[in-house]
């Protein structure tokens, strides 16, 4: 086996990984994203979504998935310079949006359908 080769199998065994523990993410961020309309819980809702996104930001373009990657970096930035106490309903809207397109990008990930595959 070449040095190559190892690094190809080690790769594909790290992106098995991630995409088996993605659909857990993805579910916790579905959750996070019904909080974001309930003011009480909006920050925590934001913090718990930026973690999640930023993780995923960071791996998904390693495992060969920067689509994903880039929306997650979408949600990531876009919450980084938030703040809970001055979402207005627009900006919610804005930020569900994007969360959503994170939800349906990692779902088809999840899948094997996508396009970055």
């Amino acid at each position: 086996m070449t040095q190559t080769s190892a690094v190809q199998i080690g790769l594909e065994r790290i992106k098995l990984r991630f995409l088996s523990q993605l659909d857990d993410k993805l579910d916790l961020l579905e959750l996070q994203l019904d909080q974001l309309l309930i003011p009480q819980k909006r920050a925590n809702a934001m913090r718990a979504i930026q973690a999640e996104a930023h993780k995923i930001s960071g791996t998904a373009p390693v495992i060969g998935l920067p689509e994903l990657g880039s929306v997650a970096a979408t949600v990531d930035t876009a919450i980084a310079g938030l703040s809970a106490s001055a979402m207005t309903e627009s900006v919610t809207r804005r930020l569900q949006a994007q969360v959503e397109l994170l939800l349906e990008t990692g779902a088809l990930a999840v899948q094997g359908m996508s396009p970055d595959q």
